[in-house]
C-alpha cells in the first residue's frame, strides 16, 4: 500500500508541478513543454498499470484477447453494439489489426481523456489548480474503470469549450464523437439549454440544493426505469435489484455534498465572466442530480457529465482566493481535498488500489 500511495502523490505531484512553468513563464516554447509534461506523468501511469487496477479494466484487457478482426470493422462494430460503443470497437481494431498489445489501447484512452481536458482547463488562470483537483477528486481513479465513459467525458468538455467560443457546430461534433464512446453522452444536448439559463441567485441554489436532500424519490422510479429502457445498451442498470433501492449516506458523499456547500459559499463572489457563471451552474445542476441519484446505476451514469465540471469550478475559487491573498482558505480547501485523494486511494475508488505495473 505504500508503493501505491507514492506513486498516486508522485503523479499528482508532478503533473501540477509542471504546470507552475505555464503559469509563471512568458516563453511560449516552456509553456508547451510544461503541458506535455504534465499530460505526459498522467498519461504514463495510466497506460503502465496492471489489468488489474480499474474496476472494469480486467474485463477491458480480457476482451481485446479475444476481440476477432476477421470479418471486417463493420462486423466487428455490428457484432459488439450491445456491449461496447462504434467509436470504442474500432480504435481497438486498429490496435488489433497492427498486433499491438493492451497496454496501447490505454495509451490511446489517456489521451483521448485527457487532451480535450487540458485543452478545456487553458481557460482557468492557474492551470495547475484545476489539474490538482481533478487528480485529488478522483476523476484519474474514474478513468481506470469507466474508460469509455471517461472519454466520452473528454469530448463533452471539449464540446463545452467550443460552446463558450460560440462555435456550435464544434460542439454538436464533439457531443457526437463522444456518443460514439458512450451512448449515454448524447443527453449533454442539454448543456444547450443550461448556456441558455441566467445566473441563478444563490438563495436560488440553495432551496434546489436542500430540496434535493431530502425529498422523497420512490414514486420516480417507475419513470426513470421506462427512460432507461430507452438505452438497451445499459440493460444490466435497469435489471439489478438495487434500480430502484434507496440510497444510503457514505463518507464519500457526505464529503461530495460538504464540497456543493463550500462552492455554493462562493458562487455569489466568484461566478462572474461568463465561463465561471456557465461553469459554476454546470456543476449545480449536477449536484443537484448527484443528490437525487447518488445511489442509482443507470442515473450515475448521466449525472458525473455535470458532476465533473466540480474540478473547474473549484479551480476558480482556488485561483481567486491566492489571488486575494486569502492562503488560509487556500490551504483549507487544498486540504480536504487531500483528504479525499487519501480516503479514495485507501478504500480502492473504482480500484484504483493497489497500483501494480505492468513490469
Amino acid at each position: 500500500m505504500i508503493f501505491t500511495f507514492f506513486i498516486y502523490f508522485f503523479v499528482l505531484f508532478l503533473s501540477v508541478i509542471s504546470l507552475v512553468v505555464y503559469r509563471y513563464s512568458n516563453n511560449k516554447l516552456h509553456k508547451n513543454i510544461s503541458i506535455i509534461s504534465s499530460l505526459f506523468i498522467i498519461v504514463l501511469f495510466s497506460s503502465i498499470r496492471a489489468s488489474t487496477v480499474g474496476i472494469d479494466n480486467y474485463e477491458y484487457s480480457e476482451w481485446y484477447k479475444t476481440f476477432s478482426i476477421d470479418n471486417g470493422i463493420f462486423d466487428a462494430i455490428t457484432s459488439n453494439i450491445m456491449d461496447y460503443e462504434p467509436g470504442f470497437v474500432v480504435i481497438n481494431y486498429f490496435l488489433k489489426y497492427f498486433s499491438l498489445e493492451y497496454s496501447y489501447a490505454l495509451i490511446i484512452y489517456a489521451l483521448l481523456i485527457w487532451i480535450p481536458i487540458y485543452r478545456l482547463i487553458k481557460f482557468s488562470k492557474d492551470f495547475y489548480f484545476a489539474i490538482f483537483v481533478f487528480i485529488t477528486l478522483g476523476f484519474l481513479f474514474f478513468t481506470f474503470n469507466g474508460q469509455r465513459q471517461a472519454i466520452a467525458i473528454g469530448f463533452v468538455f471539449l464540446a463545452t469549450r467550443y460552446l463558450f467560443e460560440q462555435k456550435n457546430i464544434k460542439f454538436l461534433l464533439s457531443i457526437l464523437v463522444a456518443t460514439m464512446f458512450h451512448f449515454s453522452a448524447i443527453l449533454m444536448l442539454i448543456i444547450l439549454i443550461i448556456n441558455k439559463l441566467p445566473k441563478f441567485s444563490t438563495k436560488t441554489w440553495l432551496i434546489f440544493i436542500i430540496a434535493s436532500l431530502i425529498v422523497p424519490l420512490a414514486f420516480l422510479f417507475g419513470i426513470i426505469e421506462k427512460v432507461a429502457a430507452l438505452f438497451p445498451f445499459y440493460g444490466s442498470y435497469i435489471q439489478n435489484d438495487n434500480f430502484t433501492q434507496a440510497n444510503s449516506f457514505s463518507a464519500g458523499v457526505l464529503y461530495q455534498i460538504l464540497f456543493e456547500f463550500i462552492i455554493l459559499f462562493y458562487y455569489k463572489t466568484y461566478a462572474k465572466t461568463n465561463y465561471e457563471i456557465k461553469i459554476f451552474q454546470l456543476f449545480l445542476f449536477g449536484a443537484i442530480a448527484y443528490n437525487l441519484f447518488y445511489g442509482n446505476l443507470f442515473l450515475s451514469r448521466i449525472v458525473v457529465y455535470l458532476l465533473f465540471f466540480q474540478p473547474l469550478v473549484l479551480a476558480v475559487i482556488l485561483s481567486k482566493l491566492k489571488s486575494s491573498k486569502k492562503y488560509a482558505e487556500v490551504v483549507g480547501i487544498s486540504f480536504l481535498l487531500i483528504i479525499m485523494f487519501v480516503y479514495k486511494i485507501l478504500f480502492s475508488d473504482s480500484g484504483c488500489s493497489p497500483y501494480i505495473t505492468i513490469f
